[in-house]
C-alpha cells in the first residue's frame, strides 16, 4: 500500500530529525553502552588504560568494538577481536577494519590456546558467540595464570553461557546474561530519573504530538480521496461498443 509506505517513511523522517535536531539524540544508548556505562559505575573502569578482548563475529560484538572505537575512543591496539570465519566476510571485513592497529585472530575453535592467551592477557574480556557449550573452563584459566589474582571482568552475551568454573579463579568478576540484564535495567532507570532527561522527553513528545497530528491529517486525505475515487468510479456509465 502507497500510503502506508509513505506514512512509515515520513515517520522515521521525524524520528531521525528528531535525534539530530533535539537532544534526545543525546541520550540514544545502546545495549552495549549501557553495559559499558554500568561496569564504568561499578569498577572504575577507563576504557583507554584496559586492553579488551571481543570474542565472536556476532551483531553484539560488532556493536561493542563500535561503541569502544567510536564512542569510548579506546586506541584500537589496545583491543584484540578474535572470530571465527572467513576473513572476506562482510561483518568481519567491517569489524576487522574498525581495529587498524588492533589484534586481529583468527580461531578454527573459541577453545583455541590464542583466545585462553588473550584472555590471560587482557582486562575486559566480552564473548558475544552462540554456542551450547562452555568454550572457557575456570580451572583451566586458573592454572595458566599460576594463582596470581588480577582484576580480571568476563561480559558474557551468551544465554547458552560461554564459561565454567570462574569462580574459581581468583580477581575474576563475571557478567552473565542474567547479571547483564539487571545492570541494564539498572541503567535504564537511572536515565529515566534524571530531570534533564525527562525534560527532554516533554519536549519530544510534544514535538510528535504535533507531527502526529499532521501525519493523520495527510493520511486522512489520502483516505477520502481514495473513497471519491470509489465513488466517482462507480458512477461513470459504461460505455456501448
Amino acid at each position: 500500500d502507497t500510503r502506508a509506505t509513505k506514512l512509515v517513511t515520513r515517520v522515521i523522517e521525524i524520528a531521525t530529525r528528531l535525534r539530530e535536531q533535539t537532544d534526545w539524540g543525546n541520550y540514544t544508548s545502546s545495549y552495549c553502552s549501557a553495559v559499558l556505562g554500568r561496569l564504568a559505575d561499578e569498577h572504575g573502569c577507563d576504557w583507554h588504560d584496559t586492553r579488551i578482548a571481543v570474542i565472536g563475529r556476532s551483531t553484539t560484538c560488532l556493536s561493542m568494538l563500535k561503541e569502544l572505537v567510536e564512542q569510548h575512543k579506546v586506541p584500537s591496539e589496545r583491543i584484540t577481536f578474535i572470530h571465527k570465519g572467513s576473513r572476506r566476510d562482510g561483518q568481519i571485513k567491517k569489524m576487522r577494519k574498525l581495529i587498524p592497529k588492533g589484534h586481529k585472530i583468527r580461531v578454527e575453535s573459541y577453545e583455541d590456546s590464542a583466545v585462553l592467551a588473550a584472555v590471560q592477557e587482557c582486562d575486559l574480556v566480552v564473548y558475544g558467540i552462540d554456542q551450547r557449550h562452555a568454550v572457557l573452563d575456570g580451572r583451566r584459566l586458573k592454572e595458566c595464570l599460576g594463582g596470581k589474582p588480577k582484576h580480571r571482568i568476563i561480559v558474557d552475551f551468551n544465554s547458552f553461557g560461554s564459561t565454567v568454573h570462574l569462580d574459581e579463579v581468583p580477581g575474576l568478576t563475571l557478567w552473565d546474561i542474567d547479571r547483564i540484564e539487571e545492570e541494564v535495567g539498572h541503567y535504564a532507570r537511572e536515565l529515566c530519573g534524571r530531570p534533564a532527561f525527562q525534560q527532554v522527553v516533554e519536549m519530544v513528545e510534544n514535538d510528535v504530538e504535533q507531527c502526529a497530528g499532521a501525519l493523520l491529517d495527510q493520511f486522512r486525505s489520502f483516505s477520502d480521496a481514495k473513497a471519491e475515487l470509489a465513488a466517482a468510479s462507480e458512477n461513470v456509465e459504461p460505455v456501448a461498443v
